[in-house]
């Protein structure tokens, strides 16, 4: 039976057994274009979207083993995305808050004679902490 006849709980369990290439390439070009979609979704930004979109992939490469036949691989992979765009999100709100907190910080050190003059920097950070 070729690879695109086997259903994805299949392919999972031949992946994970075997090591099939060919398997694990039928379920990313099967679900790519979900895991993508929701991911873009989530985080509104192409480019992070493929980032969690390969996340996404190397997880189920590396969970494959330890996934149950009952699983629902679509559904795997929609709840997997979520969790890992949350995540990324939390990390892109961190990470603009320590920028912003530095900033103020170097900011409280320079004494400047205008006092906009850093607006757009400070705007900038305090946009991406409200994702």
């Amino acid at each position: 039976m070729g690879e695109a006849m086997k259903d994805d709980t299949a392919l999972l369990a031949d992946y994970a057994a075997n090591g099939s290439e060919s398997a694990f390439e039928e379920l990313v070009s099967r679900h790519a274009g979900l895991v993508y979609s929701a991911a873009l979704r989530q985080v509104g930004k192409p480019g992070l979207a493929e980032e969690i979109t390969q996340a996404v992939f190397c997880i189920l490469a590396r969970k494959a083993g330890s996934l149950g036949a009952r699983t629902v691989v679509s559904g795997w992979l929609y709840r997997t995305t979520r969790f890992t765009s949350l995540k990324s999100l939390r990390s892109e709100r961190r990470r603009a808050a320590r920028e912003l907190e530095s900033h103020l910080m170097s900011a409280d050190h320079r004494s400047s004679a205008d006092p906009l003059a850093n607006t757009a920097a400070v705007a900038e950070a305090v946009s991406y902490t409200h994702l």
